[in-house]
């Protein structure tokens, strides 16, 4: 494998082949890690088409959704969003109650975000007055945050072309987690984020902007967990992760690192998240002059002089195994970079994957929990062809795979835990791409 983009442009593990999705015209991806985008029995799946790459979707633009049909082996379009971002896509997912046909995803309706839930076959669908990040095991509620502050704070998460609103400085009183009942379209307040911001609150939090990210709930649906963030200096944000029950009581927070990532559920009870879970590490982030003259003149050297592969072993992050309303935790022995992980349906295997290295390539990574073995499955280059990207200058190219118009491969199972599918950019333009596990000698393994 070498750095240009004339070599190759992946890289595979010599038992490894990867078929495409789609396979037509046009850009495809599915959004998120953590959902699927084919039915629980496997006849269909569902993708986002879009016909550009080189900017932020804007108010009008719409994507397209795909359904492909591997029974009759066909491919069309059943509706199309305009709430949909580079990162998450529109947030879309099979229903719990109709995982063979019925899905879910966010849209924009009379200047204000809406859910649609859609029958792929017959095209019936019900509107819900509210957009949706995850739904409930039983498919009767969601969680929702705000999409508008969002996309205010972390461009490429959010989505275009809400109602306009000042965020600066300011937390609404009603501003938090919602639980929204998809059957009668009622929705609750249960986590406000003005109690997050005054739970032991840090002289930091007076820096910036607040928000919430990542409600996900938890496999049995008592309790879902969420990341509370806020602005600091240098341009960070720090990140305090919680669990709550799903009427709004019992709030806990893991130990103040500042620092919490990625993360999945592996049971109702343990997630695995990659984080630092040193509370002396978040004091660098707690606000006061020490940790501003650390952020502001300290931490630009460090990372000029030290280089990332180097500063990725040094810092006390990793993949840790967090017991829910509890002190427990244990380091797992994944890899030392940042990934969106999901685990397959008996919790055997872990998929993950990397951000760019110096080559730009990422990896695409499986781990074994039982033999508590790595696999890097392949690596895929992270810039697309400059065809699709006009008027790009060389400097801004080579940070394209970082930026928030990148490529994250974002593995996904099948829910029969036999597939994985990911986005990626490898062969110049945005695509779905997947592998099957497959039985060897009595066991199963990437083939």
């Amino acid at each position: 494998m070498g750095c240009k983009r004339k070599m190759k442009k992946y890289v595979l593990n010599k038992k490894i082949k990867i078929k495409k999705l789609v396979d037509s015209g046009g850009h495809y991806f599915f959004g998120y890690f953590g959902k699927s985008p084919w039915s629980k029995g496997g006849r269909y799946a569902v993708c986002l088409e879009v016909g550009f790459i080189d900017r932020h979707p804007r108010e009008n633009d719409s994507a397209n959704i795909m359904l492909i049909d591997f029974k009759n082996k066909s491919k069309k379009k059943i509706a199309e969003t305009r709430a949909w971002n580079w990162q998450q896509g529109c947030m879309m997912q099979w229903m719990p109650t109709g995982f063979d046909k019925e899905i879910i995803f966010n849209d924009r309706k009379d200047g204000k975000f809406v859910s649609r839930i859609l029958d792929v076959e017959t095209l019936k669908e019900k509107v819900v007055p509210y957009p949706i990040y995850d739904v409930h095991p039983s498919g009767e509620y969601a969680l929702s945050v705000s999409f508008e502050k969002l996309n205010s704070v972390r461009t490429g998460y959010g989505y275009a072309g809400g109602l306009i609103e000042d965020f600066t400085g300011k937390i609404s009183k009603d501003e938090g987690v919602y639980l929204i009942n998809l059957k009668n379209n009622k929705r609750k307040l249960i986590v406000k984020l003005s109690d997050l911001y005054n739970y032991k609150n840090l002289k930091s939090m007076d820096k910036g902007r607040h928000w919430i990210d990542q409600p996900v709930f938890n496999p049995s649906g008592d309790r879902f967990c969420f990341l509370h963030r806020w602005e600091i200096d240098g341009g960070l944000f720090h990140s305090r992760f919680f669990s709550v029950g799903i009427d709004g009581k019992d709030l806990f927070m893991f130990p103040d690192s500042g620092f919490y990532s990625h993360f999945c559920w592996k049971s109702s009870e343990e997630i695995l998240m990659f984080c630092s879970v040193s509370e002396k590490f978040g004091n660098i982030r707690s606000g006061n002059n020490f940790s501003k003259f650390l952020i502001n003149w300290v931490r630009p050297v460090y990372r000029s002089v030290v280089p990332r592969s180097i500063r990725k072993r040094v810092l006390p992050v990793g993949y840790f195994l967090l017991k829910d309303l509890s002190k427990e935790m244990r380091k797992i022995d994944v890899y030392n970079d940042d990934g969106h992980m999901s685990f397959s349906k008996d919790g055997r295997y872990l998929i993950t994957d990397t951000y760019p290295n110096s080559r730009h390539y990422r990896k695409l990574i499986l781990y074994d929990w039982k033999r508590g073995k790595r696999t890097v499955l392949g690596e895929f280059y992270s810039l697309p062809d400059k065809k699709y990207l006009e008027d790009t200058k060389i400097s801004e190219y080579r940070k394209w795979g970082s930026s928030p118009l990148r490529v994250d491969l974002h593995p996904r199972w099948d829910f029969k835990g036999k597939k994985v599918c990911f986005d990626s950019i490898h062969e110049g333009k945005r695509g779905i791409y997947f592998l099957e596990m497959r039985e060897h000698g009595g066991s199963k393994r990437i083939v």
